[in-house]
């Protein structure tokens, strides 16, 4: 990587507050304007399915690994009094990993509630996530809770989107002491851009920073830089997406336990409760998702472990 993984961890930080900055400005304007954008469509929804790949080189310790993998997402959310939004998230993935301390899949639920207006949106979001990262047997499993604050900022052709959140949690059936990320800061800051209005593309930042939860010395820190473009099918509900993304792992300052993770996909999506381009429903309903929480637990449990 160009960026050490500090520099690179503290410009996602930094950039994801400024996101996050720009909307408390915004929604102290619509306090006072009283100026709401949100149409009169109460549900709305998407589920998605997505097939890939995962790549793994290990620096030090020579781990060299490939697997396939599929994941799917269900995506459902209400709108209250025609400018509060809540949405709740179910995510999962499965690989063919058969390698033992190795990521064989992750479960995950979230839940969004946040405040919607013609120029932007503030909320907050929280849920927990479940990896198993020891095949074939389940002796290796990691449970965690996360929760923060997130907001997205609306312009012509572009959305901006600001994450900042806290894992932590100590569950699992690892009898070597639950090695999985824990006790950590992350930050995500997206920009969405449509080239036109039924074709967007995506450009994301992602970073996290704590400790393995087994020895509170062991820092631990990394992230993601992803691309991905996604094309709405004839004006339809249905969308083909597909992307690509790097994700660094390191373990101590000293560079021991080091790994780079690339990543593949293309998939399908569905969405309901919403109608016209891509780009009205980024502005009609918000988008909301989250960094790939699931591989950052792995990952730090498995290979790097």
């Amino acid at each position: 990587m160009i960026l050490t993984p500090m520099k690179f961890t503290a410009g996602t930080l930094a950039s994801a507050a400024v996101i996050l900055m720009s909307c408390v400005s915004s929604y102290a304007v619509d306090m006072a304007d009283g100026s709401y954008g949100m149409p009169t469509k109460v549900y709305f929804g998407e589920i998605e399915a997505r097939l890939g790949g995962i790549w793994i080189d290990g620096f030090d310790e020579g781990i060299d690994e490939e697997m396939l993998f599929g994941g799917a997402a269900l995506r459902v959310g209400k709108v209250i009094d025609n400018r509060w939004v809540i949405q709740g998230d179910i995510f999962g993935e499965l690989t063919d990993s058969n390698h033992r301390n190795s990521y064989a899949y992750g479960l995950g639920g979230a839940v969004h509630v946040a405040k919607r207006s013609d120029t932007h949106l503030l909320g907050i979001f929280g849920g927990y996530l479940h990896t198993d990262q020891d095949t074939p047997d389940d002796s290796e499993t990691s449970g965690r809770v996360f929760a923060g604050v997130e907001a997205q900022r609306y312009y012509d052709q572009t959305t901006l989107y600001g994450q900042l959140g806290w894992i932590d949690g100590q569950w699992g059936s690892d009898d070597d002491g639950y090695d999985s990320l824990s006790n950590a800061v992350f930050a995500r800051a997206m920009v969405r851009y449509f080239v036109n209005p039924a074709t967007r593309l995506d450009l994301s930042a992602a970073a996290f920073y704590g400790q393995m939860d087994d020895d509170f010395s062991d820092e631990v820190k990394g992230g993601s830089l992803t691309a991905g473009i996604e094309h709405q099918i004839h004006d339809s509900d249905f969308s083909i997406f597909s992307g690509y993304e790097i994700g660094y792992y390191n373990q101590n300052e000293d560079g021991h336990d080091e790994l780079v993770e690339q990543t593949v996909w293309a998939g399908l999506k569905y969405r309901f409760g919403v109608d016209g381009t891509l780009k009205q429903q980024d502005r009609d309903r918000p988008s909301l998702d989250l960094p790939p929480l699931l591989r950052w637990m792995a990952q730090t449990a498995g290979p790097l472990d």
